[in-house]
């Protein structure tokens, strides 16, 4: 099975069967079978939960993948969104637009460390913008 994991209703992948979460509700990962995922991509999902509930998701998702399965994990950067701020890149204006489309944020160093020790050989870490792409493989 190849899942997206998302937070917005329109965000669709050719070939991918979709999980929509949405604040205190993000339970429905415990449905899919572990190790049936060739491929899970959670985008933007974690940052539209409350902290405590998108380590949840994480945690959760990654029994899903199979033995050489991949995830692809995007979210948005707050070290990013700081930095672009500190050096004035965007202003406060835009701050504000982007913190309030979120629940939380995750620290992506912590989702590697997650990765790390749940058996992942994570393969890049990308940064477009205010957002992080992180691109793990499932270690046999």
């Amino acid at each position: 099975m190849r899942l997206l994991i998302t937070a917005d209703e329109e965000s669709k992948l050719d070939g991918f069967e979709t999980l929509l979460v949405k604040k205190d509700k993000h339970e429905e990962i415990k449905n899919v079978v572990d190790s049936s995922c060739t491929f899970l991509v959670i985008e933007g999902a974690g940052d539209s939960l409350t902290y405590e509930q998108s380590v949840d998701l994480f945690t959760t998702s990654l029994r899903k993948i199979r033995i050489n399965g991949d995830i692809i994990i995007r979210g948005i950067s707050f070290d990013h969104l700081a930095g672009l701020y500190k050096s004035n890149e965007i202003n406060i204006d835009i701050v504000n637009q982007e913190i309030s489309k979120i629940n939380s944020v995750q620290d992506y160093k912590n989702i590697i460390y997650i990765l790390d020790n749940n058996g992942f050989t994570v393969n890049t870490v990308v940064f477009t913008g205010l957002m992080y792409e992180i691109k793990a493989t499932r270690n046999g």
